[in-house]
């Protein structure tokens, strides 16, 4: 599949990734800030303004925002992380000029009435509740509490109850300026669209803050993990589990045999983990291994649920996985099998417009650059068994995986093989 990526510098300063596919009927819009929670200097800033960007601008209300896509029967959403503040809209080809104008009047001339702040407060106050109430979203928080102890990339995305309650008009005014400043936005579009469209739209509707602006805040350093974070909450029937290790930023060279050791572990249901611990024992519903990148590093992790009288078990499980890895390493055919499973996996990927959108967007953001299908696919298909193995024993050590545990009942941490003196933290809840 031959790339028709094409990336621009647009006159003001901001990125264009451009995919033009003129066999669609349909374009994908993404307008990205660079800033995302990571940089922020008051916790939950960047999330407070995602909310707020659909609250009205000097033209129109929020009713206008959301009907005017809803109308032409495509969709509109955001999404905020460490690294980025995203907004993304899908429409037919004949409603691309109406998509376009529609964010570049969000993200122009918000209006960040106090009024509205008031209200919207409310609304993350509620949200930030249900996260506190929905166990397989908080052992994710409390491991990556522990990952990154009181670093910025360990905090809850939505910021403290404190934070959120003191959120200002004139707080997400300045955020906005510094994180849609021309020079922090990557504008991504794929479809049935042609560039001289692209940019014709992009001059004439979007007009975004120019900077220099104040704010932000310089990242500090990568602080040492730390083993546990544990909450114990009694309602709950089963224990949650979520643990991670720290991996190389993208680029690196570990990459492609990480992909594929994650792949062997808990991706999907012919993984290993899953195999074993469902398939032939019956001890859980879910179980599932990950490969996350952020800008600058990476976390493999494992999260599952289970009844706290298999949890012990289902432990020890994963700890004689690790070290069957790391000893045994994987046969031939397991590495054809899930070669082959992973190439089926991006390419259909690619096959979705707004998947496509999002993969090219969030390397640009990581990366400063988009690696290329083919390149995916080439550096995918050298990946050996012993490379494998190799990352297994750089990679599975034990002792340097964090937990987050979600628990009705107590965890003795003896539950834990390995031997190391690990001490329980509880998890903070503000």
């Amino acid at each position: 599949m031959a790339s028709t990526l094409r990336k621009l510098r647009l006159p003001d300063g901001a990125t264009l990734l451009l995919d033009p596919m003129p066999e669609r009927s349909s374009v994908v819009i993404g307008v990205f800030s660079r800033h995302g929670s990571r940089d922020e200097s008051i916790p939950g800033i960047t999330h407070f303004l995602e909310h707020m960007l659909f609250k009205g601008t000097q033209h129109r209300s929020n009713f206008e925002i959301i009907s005017t896509i809803e109308d032409t029967g495509g969709y509109l959403d955001a999404d905020t992380t460490h690294d980025y503040l995203g907004l993304y809209a899908r429409v037919l080809k004949e409603h691309f000029p109406l998509a376009m104008e529609l964010l570049g009047d969000m993200l122009s001339s918000p209006r960040f009435a106090e009024e509205d702040v008031a209200l919207e407060k409310s609304v993350v106050l509620e949200e930030f509740k249900s996260f506190l109430e929905t166990p397989d979203d908080y052992v994710f928080y409390l491991l990556f509490d522990a990952l990154f102890p009181g670093h910025p990339l360990g905090r809850e995305i939505m910021g403290t109850l404190p934070s959120i309650q003191g959120f200002t008009g004139e707080q997400v005014r300045r955020r906005w300026q510094e994180a849609f400043s021309p020079d922090s936005v990557v504008l991504v579009v794929v479809g049935n669209v042609d560039e001289e469209e692209v940019i014709r739209a992009y001059e004439q509707f979007f007009h975004l803050p120019r900077g220099p602006f104040a704010g932000g805040t310089t990242e500090p350093p990568l602080p040492d993990p730390e083993p546990f974070r544990i909450h114990t909450e009694s309602r709950l029937y089963q224990v949650q589990l979520a643990m991670g290790v720290r991996v190389p930023e993208y680029l690196h060279a570990d990459r492609p045999a990480l992909v594929v050791l994650n792949a062997v572990l808990g991706g999907g249901m012919s993984s290993r983990l899953f195999v074993k611990l469902r398939e032939q024992k019956g001890v859980v519903y879910s179980v599932s291994s990950y490969l996350d990148y952020l800008r600058g590093l990476g976390v493999l992790g494992i999260h599952t649920v289970t009844d706290p009288a298999y949890f012990e078990g289902v432990v020890r499980d994963i700890w004689v996985e690790f070290e069957a890895l790391r000893k045994e390493g994987i046969r031939p055919e397991e590495l054809e099998r899930v070669k082959t499973r992973l190439r089926g996996s991006l390419l259909l990927s690619q096959e979705s417009l707004t998947q496509r959108m999002m993969h090219v967007a969030t390397l640009e953001l990581l990366l400063g650059r988009v690696l290329t299908t083919e390149e995916y696919l080439r550096d995918l298909e050298q990946v050996t068994c012993q490379q494998v193995q190799e990352v297994a024993q750089r990679y599975l050590v034990w002792d340097a995986w964090s937990v987050g545990i979600v628990s009705p009942v107590e965890i003795p941490l003896e539950t834990f093989p390995g031997g190391k003196p690990w001490k329980a933290m509880a998890s903070p809840r503000s």
